[in-house]
This record gives C-alpha cells, sequence and structure tokens, in this order.
C-alpha cells in the first residue's frame, strides 16, 4: 500500500504521521502575537503595507529578540518585548 493510501484509508496511520510537531509548544512558550501584515491607508493597491513587514523584521534583527513566525504573525515570549519590537517597527517606518 502507498504512502498516498495509507494517509487516506488509515486513519491511525494519518493521526501519527501527520504533525510532526505539537502546536502547543509553540503557543506555550511563545504567547504574545504581533500581527505580520498592517492595512496599507496610503493607496488601495497593495492591499497590505510592504513597508511594516520589513520593518518588525528590522526591529527583531536589531532588537535580537526571541520570537517565531506562525501563520502571518510574529510570536513573542513576554509582552515587554512584543511591545519593544512596536516601539522600534514605528520609528523606522516613520523614519
Amino acid at each position: 500500500m502507498s504512502v498516498k493510501n495509507l494517509f487516506l484509508l488509515d486513519n491511525e496511520f494519518a493521526l501519527k504521521h501527520s504533525r510532526t510537531t505539537d502546536s502547543n509548544d509553540v503557543f506555550g512558550t511563545f504567547p504574545h502575537r504581533l500581527a505580520y501584515n498592517r492595512r496599507n491607508n496610503k493607496s488601495t493597491r497593495p492591499y497590505w503595507d510592504i513597508r511594516w513587514r520589513s520593518a518588525i523584521e528590522d526591529a527583531i534583527r536589531q532588537l535580537d529578540v526571541p520570537h517565531k513566525y506562525v501563520n502571518g504573525g510574529v510570536f513573542f515570549k513576554t509582552s515587554e518585548a512584543k511591545a519593544d519590537v512596536v516601539k522600534k517597527a514605528n520609528e523606522i517606518y516613520s523614519a
């Protein structure tokens, strides 16, 4: 039996091999989420502001904060780290 058929027909096999990591491990250690996208208020296209994403990445790189990227968001261990990144990203964005 092929692996494809095992996933389709054998529920135990699919449940055992579908997830390699537990999502509770990520969300338990990094509970504070920052949205990676922000609406572009200056024009209609593109819908998401490209500069905001790069400002967040630059702020994280400069502050060297532990983080995880999950589903369009950045997760941090503490709310202080999240606040520091937002403050630094706003400084980079407005410059």
